[in-house]
Parts: C-alpha cells; sequence; structure tokens
C-alpha cells in the first residue's frame, strides 16, 4: 500500500493550486454578477445628467424722465459692473433750468442777508440809506441777470424751431412765414439780452460806488447794535429753503439723466440709440445676471433615487460660454415629470442601499 498512497500525495500536491484557483474564480463570478443585479435595480450612483430650467435675474435700465440719447456705451454681449455708465441722456434742456434756478436761489439768499441787515441797523439816517441803496442795487443785478438768463433759455428753444422750421421750408412741407416770426423773435431776444447786459454793467458800477461812500461813511460812525428777533426773518427764510429745495431736485434729476448699470453682468439687449428719444419707463438696455440664482432639474424617476438635498451638482448653460457652475442640491421631490430646460444639469449622487 505503500506505492499507491505515495502516487495520490503526488497527485493531490498536483491538484491542490488548481483547486484553490476554481474556488477564488467561482467567488469573484458570484460577486461580480451581484454587483451587476444591484446596479441594474439601483441605477449607477455616479453622475446623473438631466435637463433643467434657470432663474435668472434681469435688470431693465429706464429713464426717470423722457429725453434724447447722446451717448451708448454698451452693446449686447459686453460685460458691465455694477454703476458702470450704459447711456446719457441730453441734459441741456435741465441744465438751463438749474441755472436759472440757481439765480433765483442766490436772490433769495440776497434778499434774506439785506433784510437782516436791514433789521440789525440802528444807525443814522445817512448810513441806512447807504445800506438800503448797496441792497437795492444787489438785487437789481441779480433780478437783471435771472431775466438775462430765461432770455438766454428763449433764445435757444427758438433757434431750435428756426433750425426745424428751415427744414421744412427747404422740403416744401411748409411756408416761410413761420420761419420768418421765429427770426424776428430771435432777433428780438438777442437785441433784449444785449441790453440786459448793459444793465447788468450799470448796476456793478452802482455797486461800487454806494459800498465806497458806504465804507467813508462808516469810519466816523459808531458800532452796530444787536440784530433783531430771527422770526421776521422767516419770510426770507422759507423763501431760501423753497430755492434750496428745488435746486437740490434738478440735481439730482441730472445725475438719473446718466444711466448706470443696477448690478454687474452681461448687456443682452439694446433698445435704443443715440438720436432717438427715450421715454420715460421704457427699457433701453437689459442687464442680465450670469450666474443664476436657482435651478430646477427634471430628473427621471429612476436616476432621482440615490440623490438627496446636499449633494453636489454641475450646470452646465446652453449660452455658447462653456462655463462650469457648481451647486448643492436644496430640495428633491417626487413625481416632477420631465420638462425641456435651458440647462444640462449634473447631478453627483451618493450609494445607497434602498428601495424605490
Amino acid at each position: 500500500m505503500t506505492a499507491p498512497r505515495s502516487a495520490l500525495r503526488r497527485l493531490g500536491d498536483r491538484l491542490h493550486p488548481r483547486v484553490i484557483g476554481r474556488t477564488l474564480l467561482f467567488w469573484l463570478a458570484w460577486l461580480a454578477a451581484g454587483w451587476g443585479a444591484w446596479q441594474l435595480h439601483h441605477g449607477w450612483a455616479g453622475p446623473r445628467v438631466a435637463t433643467g430650467a434657470a432663474e435668472i435675474v434681469e435688470y431693465k435700465v429706464t429713464a426717470t424722465e423722457p429725453q434724447a440719447i447722446v451717448a451708448l456705451h454698451a452693446e449686447p454681449g459686453d460685460l458691465v459692473e455694477a454703476g458702470q455708465v450704459l447711456l446719457e441722456l441730453d441734459a441741456v434742456p435741465l441744465a438751463k433750468t438749474l441755472s436759472v434756478v440757481a439765480a433765483e436761489l442766490a436772490a433769495a439768499e440776497a434778499d434774506w442777508h439785506a433784510e437782516a441787515l436791514a433789521l440789525g441797523r440802528e444807525r443814522l439816517t445817512e448810513e441806512r440809506d447807504f445800506d438800503r441803496l448797496v441792497d437795492e442795487a444787489e438785487l437789481g443785478l441779480l433780478q437783471t441777470r435771472i431775466e438775462a438768463d430765461r432770455d438766454r433759455a428763449d433764445l435757444a428753444g427758438v433757434k431750435q424751431r428756426v433750425q426745424w422750421w428751415k427744414e421744412q421750408v427747404s422740403g416744401q412741407y411748409a411756408s416761410a412765414e413761420k420761419l420768418e416770426e421765429l427770426k424776428a423773435a430771435a432777433e428780438a431776444l438777442q437785441q433784449r439780452i444785449g441790453l440786459r447786459e448793459q444793465a447788468m454793467g450799470d448796476w456793478r458800477v452802482k455797486i461800487d460806488e454806494m459800498r465806497k461812500r458806504r465804507k467813508d461813511f462808516q469810519s466816523f460812525s459808531m458800532p452796530r447794535p444787536p440784530e433783531r428777533p430771527e422770526r421776521e426773518l422767516a419770510p426770507q427764510k422759507a423763501a431760501i429753503e423753497v430755492a434750496a429745495a428745488r435746486h437740490t431736485e434738478l440735481q439730482a434729476r441730472m445725475a438719473l439723466l446718466t444711466l448706470r448699470a443696477p448690478a454687474s453682468g452681461v448687456v443682452t439687449q439694446v433698445f435704443a440709440r443715440p438720436g432717438e428719444w427715450l421715454s420715460s419707463g421704457v427699457p433701453a438696455l437689459i442687464v442680465r445676471d450670469p450666474i443664476p440664482k436657482r435651478v430646477q432639474a427634471f430628473v427621471d424617476p429612476d436616476q432621482v433615487r440615490g440623490v438627496d438635498p446636499g449633494d453636489r451638482a454641475v450646470v452646465s448653460p446652453r449660452d455658447g460660454s462653456g462655463r462650469k457652475l457648481r451647486g448643492v442640491v436644496q430640495t428633491v421631490a417626487m413625481g416632477v415629470t420631465e420638462q425641456p430646460g435651458q440647462m444640462p444639469l449634473g447631478l453627483y449622487g451618493k450609494p445607497r442601499w434602498s428601495h424605490s
């Protein structure tokens, strides 16, 4: 029996590695089959790709008052920063009104100053006469300046109308009678402005003369007494406040004639060009925020398993930019049907053992 036993031992030595290899292959095959079955039932927990709809914020750049466009500083596709100048409106008419109001404010302040000086004086009759003459001359100069500014504003408007009527007459759309009337009005305004400028020169000479005489007289007079109560100057003070409020309002309106980007973004549309008239409240440009605030993804029910709030997501906008926007899943709502979207969304879920 010794020979057969040694032969069997040698045969077992040759079969032992083969048995181990077959056993290992058997278990590996079982593991692969189980993994494949789980994948078929639960789906792969890697990236899910779905279409989605993005919530994009758009800003309409509008004017607060109607005016002509003089300059455009942005075109579709331009990247702009918050506060960047996009469009400028004609500020000439408003600037003329602002100059007139500024003159009225100066006149009100001069009137208050003159009244304060008059109330605070308890001096000799001659000195009061000198003060009164100086104050009257200063007020006359300011009033003449205001009237001259108004005439210049009227002359500018008449000249614009003359230019428009010239085009109409040259095109034989209207008769020349109205054009001649406007030319005569412009000439009359020009003459009136010249007279007012001459009057302003006379007022300046008179002011200098009265001030010199008052100074000579004050060198021999007594000091002034305290001023009277402030309540006596209330009307003049109210006039100054009204003029100052009007002046501040016009300055704010002047600033609004320069349209700026309300936020950083991309200019998507331009509706108006230089030379065109822009009405108040009508959009001139549209600036879009390039980053969506939220994206709603329409994921197939077979793929939504394994996607939970907190998972990472990548949004690829279909605008040709090739950008990749990263975000986080906030909510998952079951039963939502697939809808056509604007952005493909990659959802990176985590492997979980669960049943649908």
